[in-house]
């Protein structure tokens, strides 16, 4: 049972996979014309490809001067709020912010109505397109919904131009959209005033808070050279030029679309990697089931013989047969549905920040685990049967016992021992690296919270926020309230606002350029205020931290930044770097220098770092996620207060609907948080691995006790021609770990390979031939001799005279 168990395992792991790779690997996005190819578009620079940082304003205007069936835009997915009258109800809805002309590069077709056009679009217009779900919902159907007005929560109005057909849901596979409106009208949805970008804003500054790669798409009959043709002429002909920035070198599309190309990419790469997996389990788990049906045949075949001397007719034997393996298909669909639940169940925790998280959706995958789930049982339905098929047309149960197997049959035993191992020792190994890496990431050192301090995470609400500069000088306004307001219940602790602690946004994401001279580097834009340094620990190396009152020009850099540019933390101190990709013409100076910090964990992508002062441009406080530092130890009761008191003043300075309270937690809380997800990770390849040694020990033993079964009858006329049972237990044994070392021995070949995929997919170095490595591979082989040392006992025990007339 135990061999038919791992089977349903290994059969769930494979349709799962399957399913996975499917839809990860599908190029078609649903509603949008199939006769296009649809294209991500990212910026060549010398630092590499970024689909992420493709300009607003390239989106807006590039359209027009693309070739005849080119088309570009990109879209911005939100759930918006609206109500059919102003002042009334209002209901949430999923929403795409379109740029450029997105609707018609996806040359989608109207059911009433039009799309949105790119003039509506550059100019923002207070016009909307809806899906025909929610036209059909609020209108009774697409036509009576044109010409009619959704309002947003500040009241502003759109008037519905168009209605899509409902199979069109956007590009990102996450989430459903159902309205799409400009881009621009954004601020006024929600605040009642458009605000345009400002003339002359650098072409990439909104994308890249959104990290959002655009898409273009081109006739299907367009090759890749004939795409990389016109684009690399757009990159060359003056007039377009100015459109992108000066450090760009080239446009680079990439295929299929996604809004992350290379977050895509790796998905579909891990589950690539898993299929192949999957699927080496589930053949090996197979092979282990067809050795143990074919022990028992050959243990019955005295029975089976009566029978057959009584009269039974072969056909019976086969109904028989077959009836007991479609009992057990039925057996084994029926403990596959609950496991395939528990395993979209388990595998949504552990990818829950990855970008994998996307395609877990039970109603995506179920079609395809169905089917693949199907057919694999019924596969194994079939092969099960195969041992008796073979007992009855190739060894003959009328006839008497071979002294031995045939060699063929030894040679197939032995190659599935070596691959069972090989299996065994390749997830061993990458579990042994796994927590290795967890150990390291759980004591590293990560540049700051080296010292006991409490932290408040604080995250916005979904809400856009008004963006006039008055509502910067209420930021700041607030951050100081919040300080005397947690000093009042912490008497003198300093703290301080700065990133969010274990979050991946925009600014880890996205680096700008900075530079001095001819020296440039790329350095993430992280600010903070003077007292989060302190609070936090963060290492300074040299000079100062930020002034006690704000200087608009005055910059923390990290050692990594220093060394690139500078030489050394102390030659960075008082110079001035130019940093005017991230503020137009803006020049700061370097007052301290800190070491890196990790704000998303070891092991973790790291940026190097410039610190402005978060109190220069407060603004960023209210959009985006941020960490309250304070130097001090709290108590449980001491944090409720905390963030009693806290509410208290977002509430009254009415900035509780842009943003709440998350958590409040210590330090050593937040560590332990930051390391979690590796942590978990390696404790879910730990069963991973110790689920591919049940495959493995199973199939060593039921092979070992096959071919010893086959052996028996030679076995015993050797003990009794007077050979040692010392000899019979040393062969065997010897044997079993023979071939397991072979197997090993083809995974170091391997190893150099092996170390590089799992540096791909859990993003940490590894030494190949490390002692973790030698480790798993020692108790691994210590597993096999145990698993070999009863079977070859219990042969070299066995009385010669019984032995001779059994089988």
């Amino acid at each position: 049972m135990s061999a038919h168990a791992l089977v349903v395992l290994a059969v769930v792991a494979c349709a799962l996979a399957f399913a996975l790779y499917r839809i990860t690997t599908n190029t078609g996005i649903p509603g949008a014309d199939p006769y296009y190819r649809y294209w991500a578009l990212g910026y060549a620079r010398p630092t590499g490809v970024n689909f992420g940082t493709v300009g607003s304003w390239t989106v807006d205007d590039l359209p027009p001067l693309l070739p005849h069936g080119f088309s570009m835009g990109s879209a911005d997915w939100t759930q918006s709020s609206f109500s059919l009258k102003r002042g009334g109800a209002t209901q949430k809805i999923g929403s795409e912010w379109v740029q450029g002309d997105y609707l018609a590069a996806l040359h989608l077709h109207v059911l009433a109505g039009r799309l949105l056009t790119l003039a509506d679009v550059y100019h923002a217009r207070p016009v909307a397109v809806i899906s025909e779900s929610i036209a059909r919902k609020l209108f009774g159907g697409a036509a009576a919904a044109i010409g009619r007005h959704l309002y947003g929560p500040s009241g502003y109005a759109v008037t519905i131009v168009g209605v899509l057909p409902a199979g069109f849901a956007g590009t990102n596979r996450a989430f459903a959209a159902q309205l799409w409106i400009p881009f621009d009208l954004g601020n006024a949805w929600y605040e009642g005033q458009v605000l345009h970008p400002k003339p002359g804003q650098r072409a990439d500054l909104l994308n890249q808070e959104m990290g959002i790669a655009p898409l273009l798409s081109t006739p299907a009959r367009v090759s890749r050279a004939e795409v990389d043709t016109v684009l690399q002429r757009l990159m060359t002909n003056p007039t377009t030029r100015k459109l992108f920035p000066p450090d760009v070198t080239a446009l680079v599309p990439s295929q299929p679309y996604s809004h992350f190309p290379d977050a895509e990419r790796a998905a579909a790469r891990r589950v690539r990697l898993f299929l192949g997996l999957a699927l080496a389990t589930l053949a090996l788990a197979v092979a282990n089931v067809l050795a143990i049906t074919w022990l028992q045949y050959l243990r019955q075949r005295p029975v089976l013989r009566l029978e057959r001397i009584l009269g039974a007719q072969r056909a019976h034997w086969l109904r028989r047969v077959l009836g007991r393996g479609a009992l057990t298909f039925l057996l084994s669909f029926a403990l596959a549905l609950p496991v395939f639940w528990l395993a979209v169940h388990l595998l949504k925790r552990e990818i829950k920040a990855s970008f994998l998280a996307q395609y877990l959706q039970v109603h995506l995958l179920w079609a395809s685990f169905a089917a693949g789930l199907a057919w694999l049982l019924l596969v194994l339905w079939v092969i099960e049967s195969l041992p008796f098929v073979l007992l009855l047309w190739r060894e003959r149960v009328d006839e008497g016992p071979r002294v031995i197997g045939s060699a063929r049959d030894r040679r197939v035993g032995a190659g599935l021992q070596v691959l069972e191992v090989l299996l065994a020792a390749t997830l061993s190994v990458t579990a042994a690296w796994s927590m290795q890496q967890a150990w390291r990431i759980a004591h590293a050192h990560l540049g700051f919270l080296d010292r006991p301090a409490t932290l408040v995470t604080i995250t916005p609400r979904g809400v856009p926020i008004p963006l006039p500069l008055e509502t910067s000088r209420h930021a700041a306004l607030l951050m100081r309230q919040l300080v005397q307001a947690t000093r009042g219940v912490l008497p003198g602790a300093v703290a301080g606002f700065g990133p969010q602690i274990g979050a991946h946004n925009f600014e880890l994401r996205y680096p700008e350029t900075v530079s001095v001279g001819t020296r440039t580097g790329d350095a993430c834009h992280i600010s903070m205020t003077p007292d989060w340094v302190t609070a936090t620990g963060m290492h300074l190396l040299a000079g100062e931290s930020l002034a006690l009152r704000p200087q608009a020009n005055g910059i923390l850099i990290d050692a990594t930044v220093a060394d690139r540019l500078f030489g050394s933390p102390a030659a960075a101190i008082g110079r001035t770097i130019d940093d005017s990709e991230f503020l137009p013409n803006f020049q700061a100076v370097v007052r301290g220098v800190v070491a890196p910090i990790q704000l998303a964990g070891a092991g973790q992508p790291q940026c190097p770092s410039v610190f402005p002062d978060k109190r220069v441009s407060a603004i960023n406080f209210l959009y985006a996620p941020s960490t309250l530092a304070i130097a001090s130890v709290t108590t449980a009761a001491q944090r409720e207060h905390l963030r009693q008191v806290l509410d208290r003043v977002l509430a009254q300075q009415g900035a509780a609907k842009y943003q709440r309270i998350k958590r409040i937690e210590g330090s050593a809380a937040m560590r332990a948080r930051l390391a979690a997800r590796v942590v978990s990770q390696a404790r879910h390849m730990m069963w991973l691995a110790l689920f591919a040694w049940a495959i493995a020990l199973i199939g060593i033993l039921a092979l070992l006790r096959l071919s010893l079964a086959q052996r028996k009858r030679l076995l015993a006329i050797r003990s009794a021609l007077g050979e040692r049972p010392t000899h019979v237990y040393r062969d065997v044994v010897l044997g079993t770990l023979l071939l397991a070392g072979l197997g090993m021995g083809v995974l170091l070949f391997f190893l150099p390979w092996l170390a590089t995929q799992y540096a791909l997919l859990a993003g940490a170095q590894v030494a190949s031939y490390g002692v973790a490595t030698w480790i798993a591979l020692s108790v691994l082989l210590l597993a096999v001799f145990l698993v070999a040392h009863f079977p070859a006992r219990r042969a070299a025990r066995a009385e010669p005279a019984a032995s001779l007339h059994e089988l």
